[in-house]
C-alpha cells in the first residue's frame, strides 16, 4: 500500500507543476497525504484547494477527518458547520458532528446530531457507531450493543464497531466475547493499543 501512495504522489506531483491550480488534483494529493499521517501536507493542499475553489465539500471533508486525527476538535466541528452550511441535510457532516460531540464528551449535542441522522437514514451504519459507543459511555450496554450489531451487519469490517463492542463485552465480564471482538479488531488494525492492552489483560484473567 505504500507503494501505491508513492506512485499516486509521483504522478500527482507531475500534475500539479504542470497544472499548480488543478483543485481536483489537490485534493486527490491532500487525501493521500492524509493516509499517510502527513497532516500538514494533507493541510495545504486542501486549504489551496478551498482557496482556489470554494464550498468544496471534498475539500472539507478531507480536512474534517485531518483535524479529528490531530484531536483538534474544535477546528473539526468549525468545518462541519461550515459544510453543514452548504448541505444542511447532509447524513455525512451529521453523523460526524455526532462523533466529534461524542469526542469532546458533549453527549447531548452527540444525540441530537446522530439521531438526525438516522431519521433520514435508519440504517446509516457510521452513525449507529457513534450512537452505540454514546450509549456505551452511558453505560446503556444493550442499546449500544443493539447499534453496534447493526452497523456490523451493514460494515462487518469496521474495527472501531468491533473494538467498542469488545469494551463491552469485558465491561460485562463476558471475556470470551470480548476477546472473538478484538482478535477480529486486531485483524483489521493490528497495531491498535487498547485492543493488545486489553487483549492481554483478558489473557491475564483466565491464568487466575
Amino acid at each position: 500500500m505504500l507503494g501505491q501512495h508513492d506512485n499516486a504522489l509521483c504522478d500527482l506531483n507531475k500534475c500539479l507543476i504542470i497544472e499548480p491550480n488543478d483543485t481536483s488534483a489537490l485534493k486527490i494529493r491532500g487525501e493521500v497525504f492524509h493516509h499517510l499521517r502527513r497532516y500538514d501536507n494533507a493541510l495545504g493542499d486542501l486549504n489551496t484547494a478551498s482557496e482556489i475553489e470554494q464550498d468544496n465539500e471534498l475539500a472539507l471533508k478531507t480536512k474534517v477527518d485531518v483535524f479529528l486525527n490531530l484531536q483538534r476538535y474544535d477546528d473539526a466541528l468549525k468545518h462541519l458547520r461550515e459544510f453543514l452550511e452548504i448541505s444542511p441535510n447532509n447524513i455525512w457532516a451529521l453523523s460526524k458532528s455526532g462523533h466529534v460531540y461524542l469526542m469532546t464528551k458533549q453527549n447531548d449535542e452527540a444525540m441530537k446530531y446522530v439521531n438526525t441522522a438516522l431519521g433520514m437514514d435508519p440504517n446509516y451504519a457510521p452513525a449507529l457507531r457513534v450512537r452505540g459507543n454514546l450509549y456505551y459511555t452511558l453505560n446503556l450496554y444493550k442499546s449500544a450493543l443493539h447499534d453496534l450489531n447493526i452497523s456490523l451487519m451493514i460494515e462487518p469490517d469496521d474495527a472501531w464497531a468491533l473494538k467498542a463492542k469488545g469494551i463491552i463485552f469485558f465491561n460485562l465480564q463476558q471475556y470470551n466475547n470480548s476477546l472473538d471482538c478484538f482478535n477480529q479488531s486486531l485483524n483489521i488494525e493490528p497495531n491498535d493499543a487498547l485492543s493488545l492492552k486489553l487483549k492481554g489483560n483478558i489473557y491475564l484473567k483466565y491464568k487466575q
